[in-house]
């Protein structure tokens, strides 16, 4: 299972954005989310929250994908 580290920043810039840590980390694991790469290499997912929301989700470089082939 994925385990996600937050920051203050990160945090606060998600919920400028009307979406919490547990959303974002819902779309980031969604079993049909979609992965994409983001700006300066960070990795990106295109998913869905348990409420229906799609979201697109930036991660850290430092993470490397969830089960993804």
């Amino acid at each position: 299972m994925a385990t996600f580290q937050w920051d203050a920043v990160n945090s606060e810039h998600i919920a400028l954005h009307g979406v919490s840590e547990e959303e974002a980390e819902e779309a980031a694991i969604d079993p049909q989310r979609v992965r994409f790469s983001a700006h300066s290499g960070h990795l990106g997912y295109i998913g869905k929250t348990e409420g229906g929301r799609i979201l697109v989700v930036i991660l850290s470089t430092s993470v490397r994908s969830f089960g993804d082939p």
